[in-house]
């Protein structure tokens, strides 16, 4: 990516569905941060599937960003990402998706002034923004949220990614992100999070959960934390936040009944058993997570009883 020496942080953003118009918006708003050197501080990545996409112009816009383009044929964000990850080579590293936004100005800055600061030792941030709550067409409120399939927002030091071997699965069709951010979660000794109580996040279009594959997400996710050695109760707790996320998929999706999908849920289900008190653990995370669901604990008991595989 040429001479970066002195650049402290790439940004990956991911060209979605080639969509010039949002690509722009997207660049525009990292091109109007404030507060430091852009040339100096930044380098942004673009991957794209898209050969015929205009390099020359959007760098002749953009003078004050550093562009680069990781072109390849392929449909894979996890291939076009992980060959991304392999050329970065500043201090830090985030992503964007073409449909994101820095709302802010200085949400760059924010981050640049964290990082730096020496009492903030450590491989991951996550800025939590606010989100706005609509009631009768009106904004009534705002929460700080994080999403773990929002990508910008969190910053990962690129030695740690490398050390700790964090990869996108490229065998996921869907939860890229939020596999490969539980990963850097739950491996990273004391990841930092900052409420970043000025700056919200629009809305985006709700992407429908898919049972399988979100119980394919949560095994390999499982799978690589147990191999990393990361503590036992922490492995049972995202084990247990598993199975009641994918009960609830069940019941939005009206597969309760369903064998396939009770099969499915199984593999997850084999997986607690061996644990202390996890009936009691699964029922406590059903009073979590039950909002405004019909079913509770009771129901997925009565699911289960019997199915010692």
């Amino acid at each position: 990516m040429g001479n970066q020496a002195k650049r402290y942080l790439t940004i990956i953003v991911n060209d979605h569905e080639n969509d010039s118009n949002n690509l722009f918006k997207a660049l525009s708003s990292i091109d109007n941060q404030i507060g430091f050197d852009l040339k100096e501080e930044l380098q942004v990545l673009l991957l794209t599937n898209n050969k015929k996409v205009d390099k020359h112009n959007t760098i002749t816009f953009f003078k004050n960003l550093n562009i680069s383009f990781l072109i390849r044929d392929t449909d894979n964000y996890a291939i076009l990402a992980n060959e991304a990850l392999k050329i970065v080579d500043t201090e830090w590293v985030t992503f964007m998706d073409s449909r994101d936004l820095l709302f802010a100005d200085g949400s760059l800055l924010d981050f640049l002034n964290f990082s730096k600061n020496p009492q903030n030792n450590t491989n991951l941030f996550i800025f939590k923004y606010l989100i706005p709550i609509i009631s009768n067409n009106q904004i009534s409120d705002f929460s700080a949220v994080d999403y773990l399939n929002f990508p910008f927002g969190k910053y990962f030091k690129k030695s740690f990614l490398k050390n700790k071997a964090i990869l996108f699965n490229d065998h996921l069709n869907h939860y890229l992100l939020e596999d490969f951010t539980s990963r850097a979660v739950e491996i990273c000794q004391k990841p930092i999070w900052i409420n970043l109580v000025n700056y919200y996040m629009g809305f985006r279009t709700p992407e429908k959960d898919i049972l399988t594959e979100f119980i394919q997400y949560r095994l390999t996710f499982l799978e690589f934390i147990q191999k990393n050695n990361v503590d036992g109760q922490t492995y049972v707790r995202d084990l247990v936040w598993s199975i009641v996320r994918a009960f609830y998929i069940l019941e939005d999706q009206n597969l309760v009944d369903i064998p396939s999908a009770k099969q499915d849920l199984l593999k997850l289900v084999n997986l607690v058993r061996p644990f202390n008190d996890y009936e009691k653990k699964i029922a406590n995370e059903f009073k979590q997570q039950q909002g405004t669901h019909k079913m509770g604990f009771s129901q997925f008991e009565e699911l289960f009883r019997g199915n010692e595989e």
